[in-house]
């Protein structure tokens, strides 16, 4: 019995590896194992964004992972050397091989499936398993009449210059819509705040934003939580994940808190404006 390692990888649509057929051999020809770098549906390795990289067979499952590991590290180095930007899919909730899903795909194919998440895998390669992931995404329409209320309210406000801090809090906020991964959510919106609050400190900066959502905000409850408190959640998360604590983070948590930031951002910015 022998084993395999698939990493999957996705690439910023900022950089591209310049590599035009669909698989492209890491290791020197011939060599067993072997390790490619690989797409999916025979697509050019230049044109896309998810990519797999694949190495085997290895006769223990413990030497799969040890040199999946090595060869993550290694390409994790690279693509930093080469200014590749990756998500190696280091926070990504695992799905059971045990789901219905992949039960129906293996009854309906005669092939093992295996769940394809994000990250890193390793399986029996005999036979090679098909993966198959599962895709989940919510997208929240927004009626014609909410958008024709919420400018009502808005051309009604008094007009005003928006300053610098408002336009830099607005970018940050929108800029939290293009990521998926609700850490840099996280990150994205409470620099929202401070770049809303702009530079009046008064004391320690952390203490200084808590008042300050807590006064434009004094009624909010976001999390189960006041403006203020919630507030002080959200940018201690933050610092555990600029720090590389990350990993003691519950990442459902985090993503229910990244859900509340965005609501609460939304609310201080909005809250110049009334209701229409």
């Amino acid at each position: 019995m022998g084993y395999s390692f698939r990493i999957h990888i996705e690439v910023s649509g900022h950089t591209r590896l310049n590599i035009d057929e669909p698989q492209h051999e890491l290791t020197s020809d011939g060599a067993v194992p072997r390790v490619v770098l690989t797409t999916e549906s025979e697509r050019s390795i230049v044109t896309a964004e998810t990519l797999f990289l694949i190495g085997g067979s290895y006769q223990s499952r413990d030497k799969a992972e040890d040199e999946a590991a090595r060869w993550r590290v290694a390409l994790q180095g690279s693509f930093a050397k080469l200014q590749v930007g990756a998500d190696f899919g280091d926070r990504v909730p695992r799905e059971p091989d045990q789901m219905p899903a992949h039960q129906l795909m293996s009854a309906n194919t005669g092939a093992r499936a295996v769940a394809g998440h994000h990250g890193t895998i390793v399986f029996e390669d005999d036979p090679f398993p098909r993966f198959n992931t599962l895709q989940a995404g919510a997208v929240r329409p927004v009626p014609p009449d909410q958008l024709a209320t919420a400018l009502k309210g808005a051309l009604a406000a008094p007009r005003t210059t928006p300053m610098p801090n408002d336009e830099a809090a607005y970018v940050l906020f929108s800029a939290s819509f293009f990521e998926s991964n609700p850490e840099a959510r996280i990150i994205l919106l409470t620099s929202a705040i401070e770049a809303f609050h702009g530079n009046q400190r008064s004391g320690p900066i952390t203490r200084t934003l808590e008042n300050f959502v807590a006064t434009k905000l004094p009624n909010g409850q976001y999390g189960g939580m006041s403006s203020g408190d919630f507030f002080i959640y959200c940018y201690n998360v933050r610092g555990d994940i600029v720090h590389g604590q990350a990993s003691r983070l519950d990442r459902a948590g985090v993503t229910l808190a990244a859900d509340h930031l965005e609501r609460m951002v939304a609310d201080l910015l909005s809250e110049p404006f009334p209701a229409g």
